[in-house]
């Protein structure tokens, strides 16, 4: 199947929801210059209905919609802020495969825990994703026995949200190019990589990306922005604000990005 845009995709689960057919599906992105087969649609109208693709925006349950808490300077800051005075951290490394008792236990809280209290003494802010693990009744309830300021409310398919996820993909990326050939040399080059190329300019860039997503989030309705962001701020984001890129995507300049973005 020929790759299908995050924001394709977009378009064909909001039409379908607005009672498009097929046939209309494909007439309404024909007009917008975006040519798709009947194949495409209806394969990703299925995914959406079985649950493979979908956003808290576009769930058809509205129990399930989830508002996102605010994002303010502030937190962006503070992490950057820790960055420039804290060396990055270690990575750990967990080579055996954890059933959730021991995921609670060896994960959370014989690494996860006193990392926190020892990092952050004053005050945090923890992030993870949707993963069913993370969502776990063991996952939440030991954030909240633990007084956890646990951020527990997600975007799905909002990675860009994330810098982590950034941080994963510049790691898959790298171990791609390297010829291995057993669990150790993987561990070994995962270790390489994080003393050598997570370092604080780098971790800051990703974190100053956020800048760069709110705009486009907002613009969107909380819709999963995907890689949509960097398509539309060609420029850096290091040294900008939230702000700046809101007032450029609003700019007389930018009439034809948020027209193609149905907006």
């Amino acid at each position: 199947m020929v790759r299908t845009s995050h924001l394709t995709k977009l378009d064909i689960v909001r039409l379908y929801r607005n009672s498009y057919t097929t046939r209309d599906i494909r007439a309404a992105l024909n007009s917008k210059g975006i040519k798709v087969t009947r194949q495409v649609i209806d394969y990703w109208v299925q995914q959406y209905r079985l649950g493979k693709f979908t956003d808290e925006i576009t769930c058809p349950s509205a129990t399930k919609v989830k508002t996102m808490k605010t994002l303010t300077r502030a937190d962006v800051q503070f992490v950057k802020r820790t960055l420039s005075s804290e060396p990055c951290t270690s990575v750990e490394l967990f080579t055996k495969r954890l059933l959730l008792k021991g995921s609670k236990n060896h994960i959370l809280r014989d690494t996860f825990l006193p990392y926190v209290r020892r990092k952050f003494p004053d005050q945090h802010r923890f992030q993870m994703d949707n993963d069913p693990k993370h969502r776990s009744k063991v996952s939440k309830d030991f954030m909240t026995a633990n007084g956890i300021n646990w951020w527990d409310v997600w975007p799905s398919e909002s990675a860009d949200l994330n810098p982590i996820e950034m941080v994963w993909s510049q790691l898959k990326r790298h171990l791609s190019t390297i010829n291995m050939t057993s669990k150790e040399e993987l561990v070994n080059n995962i270790r390489l990589f994080w003393s050598t190329y997570m370092t604080k300019l780098q971790c800051a860039t990703y974190i100053d990306h956020v800048y760069k997503v709110v705009p486009v989030c907002i613009l969107m309705k909380g819709q999963a922005t995907g890689s949509i962001p960097n398509k539309i701020f060609k420029e850096p984001s290091h040294g900008k604000t939230i702000s700046y890129f809101q007032t450029l995507l609003w700019s007389p300049s930018y009439d034809d990005t948020r027209k193609r973005l149905g907006f």
